[in-house]
């Protein structure tokens, strides 16, 4: 058997866990796994069969003249692009021609769309999936600003501020009364910062990035790996993550996130691998955001016995069915240690609650 060179170029720093797990699930070495990033130490090149350094200050179409330089050099069959994902699903065409299979939760633009909370949202209040979105406003100026916190307070005592895109939650703020600013600063807790504080800095901005205002949405957190195949949800993993630092996550079944997750999958036409984040508020399900692309906690899901990336190339190379993809194990705790190993223990009787993220 010939094998199928699988490309990812630079991605999440779990791309390490992700080709090591691949390999694994891989018995039948049915693929040779090639990593490619723009710092020479990129821990990912240890896990991958062989591996490039990429150019780093490059355009756009420079970028694609190269990228399709290394599917001629390695004879790439598939490729799962991190790195100007939305411009290279824009020119699928240019690897359909070389006979390369890019994996992509979208078009460009359903992956634009989904960089963009703001949009996002609005696309689907317009539709059958208008409940899972959040009270939010946008704003971009401090006046915006005060009408937005004056409107959501009538219903909700904490917000929250977040940029329309973004990852790993950067930029993400809970607002709060108190004046405790430096305290908190010096206690290390980037995550709140006083409103009054927050508001001089907008004005003295004057205009500034749109950004999203809506409540803190204090209940449980999931998160949602998802295997879709063209709107089709064919297998997720729900993750429910820890109230305290995130050093726990329990892998559960959750029917109401399941759902709703087939759902988003259908409306927008969602493919190949991705994530989705809700948060539960007073009894109700919120969606936060959407994924466009593999997420960083995939490598906790992929200890279901579920390896998501194997059984997408799988079914791409068609050499297995739909209905051959194994079903994902529940109801145990994930850990992740100091040195970025995952480990496992069943689930106990007691439910925690859920952060924020």
């Amino acid at each position: 058997m010939t094998k199928k060179t699988v490309w990812f170029n630079k991605n999440l720093s779990g791309i390490y866990h992700i080709l090591g797990h691949l390999k694994a699930s891989d018995a039948a070495s049915r693929f040779r796994t090639l990593c490619t990033h723009t710092l020479p130490s990129f821990i990912g090149f240890c896990s991958a069969d062989c591996a490039e350094v990429e150019p780093l200050h490059i355009d756009d179409e420079g970028y694609l003249r190269y990228c399709l330089d290394v599917c001629a050099r390695h004879e790439v069959a598939f490729f799962f692009p991190g790195r100007r994902a939305a411009f290279l699903a824009e020119r699928r065409e240019s690897f359909d021609r070389v006979g390369v299979r890019l994996f992509t939760a979208g078009d460009a633009a359903t992956l634009r769309l989904l960089d963009r909370k703001d949009r996002l949202y609005a696309a689907l209040q317009a539709g059958e999936l208008a409940a899972l979105v959040p009270p939010h406003r946008v704003v971009e100026n401090a006046e915006g600003f005060d009408a937005a916190v004056a409107s959501l307070r009538e219903q909700f005592d904490r917000l929250c501020v977040k940029p329309l895109s973004g990852m790993f939650g950067q930029g993400f703020r809970v607002l709060i009364d108190d004046d405790e600013g430096l305290n908190r600063l010096l206690g290390g807790d980037g995550s709140k910062m006083g409103l009054a504080y927050f508001r001089h800095l907008l004005a003295e901005a004057g205009n500034f990035r749109p950004l999203l205002v809506m409540p803190f949405l204090d209940g449980v957190e999931r998160s949602v790996d998802a295997l879709a195949v063209k709107g089709d949800l064919l297998r997720c993993v729900v993750r429910r993550k820890a109230h305290d630092d995130g050093a726990f996550q329990l892998i559960e079944e959750h029917p109401e996130a399941v759902a709703a997750t087939a759902a988003l999958t259908r409306a927008l036409w969602l493919d190949a691998l991705f994530n989705v984040q809700f948060r539960e508020h007073e009894g109700k399900v919120y969606l936060l955001e959407i994924n466009g692309r593999m997420s960083g906690g995939l490598v906790f899901s992929n200890l279901t016995g579920l390896d998501m990336p194997y059984w997408a190339l799988r079914l791409a190379a068609g050499d297995c069915t739909r209905e051959e993809i194994p079903m994902p194990r529940t109801g145990f705790y994930i850990a992740q240690s100091v040195q970025g190993e995952v480990k496992n223990r069943p689930a106990a009787t007691a439910a925690f609650s859920g952060g924020h993220g």
